[in-house]
């Protein structure tokens, strides 16, 4: 974006003078009859016109690829330590590690069908809707197949002595 009030602007916009900020942030304005003649003015006012220029795409190059943060939440830039996603990675693993062999475990309780549907809905993390468009039927059709697969399950872990493998430890 063109900011009207750069020095760029204000030299380019002044045809009779060089416009330049000194060293106080004061804007200096030097004309012709600060100079020895027209041709020495013309030439240095060409090359501040140049130089002011390079400046200003210079900033505008920085400006336009430049990301400020003071607009920006706290949580969209927030980013997880290499630890946190090294943890992370390894608890996915081994949570789907578990479900393996719960999975295998319960194999021979299940149909392929009530397998697979369990699978994507447990690991995978698939909703029922998901699952019931992949498999070209209804979501309540998929609840249902996965509801009877729960009480197959249940049934499965009181024989081996456990309560309500459901329910959290």
């Amino acid at each position: 974006m063109f900011y009207s009030k750069s020095i760029y602007a204000l030299n380019k916009k002044d045809r009779d003078a060089i416009v330049y900020e000194d060293a106080d942030g004061s804007l200096i304005r030097l004309t012709r009859e600060n100079f020895p003649s027209k041709e020495e003015f013309l030439r240095f006012k060409a090359w501040s016109d140049e130089n002011y220029h390079d400046a200003e795409c210079e900033y505008h190059a920085y400006s336009d690829n430049t990301l400020f943060l003071e607009g920006i939440s706290e949580m969209a830039v927030a980013v997880a330590s290499v630890e946190e996603s090294f943890v992370a990675e390894i608890e996915e693993k081994d949570r789907k590690a578990i479900c393996c062999l719960l999975m295998s475990s319960i194999a021979e309780c299940l149909t392929e069908l009530q397998r697979r549907r369990m699978w994507m809905f447990c690991v995978d993390g698939i909703s029922t809707h998901a699952i019931a468009k992949r498999e070209g039927t209804s979501q309540q059709n998929i609840s249902r197949s996965l509801l009877a697969s729960k009480k197959k399950i249940r049934k499965y872990f009181e024989k081996q002595g456990v309560k309500n493998p459901f329910l959290p430890r």
